[in-house]
């Protein structure tokens, strides 16, 4: 396998990681939405607009070293990322619903990030 080829599947997560980046940034709400919140404030709509810079980044340092290692590493963030909202999620009931839905959405990025880090080694 070459390295053009092996890195083509790494190389396309992040381009999918970049436009959910973007999205985050250019339609918030639409987000909040389908993590089931029904109070949209400014701080929520900044949340996720955070986000979508955080997966922007990760998305730009993984095509820029499309490898398994940085991979790993976007897993590993998002492996954080997931702990830290569930964490938020057993401390504040009325967020529950939103914050589990991040949960899941994260560890989503996780597993795809590790089983294409695990197919290209």
């Amino acid at each position: 396998m070459t390295a053009t080829t092996s890195s083509r599947p790494v190389r396309v997560l992040a381009a999918a990681e970049a436009v959910f980046g973007v999205a985050c940034l250019a339609a918030p709400g639409v987000f909040e939405s389908a993590a089931g919140v029904t109070v949209h404030r400014v701080d929520g709509h900044r949340f996720v607009q955070i986000l979508g810079v955080r997966h922007l980044v990760q998305a730009a340092l993984v095509a820029a070293h499309p490898t398994p290692g940085a991979l790993r590493v976007g897993a590993a963030v998002d492996a954080i990322h997931a702990t830290t909202m569930l964490g938020a999620a057993g401390g504040d009931p009325k967020q529950r619903r939103p914050l589990v839905r991040n949960t899941a959405a994260a560890l989503g990025w996780f597993v795809l990030e590790v089983a294409v880090a695990r197919r290209h080694r």
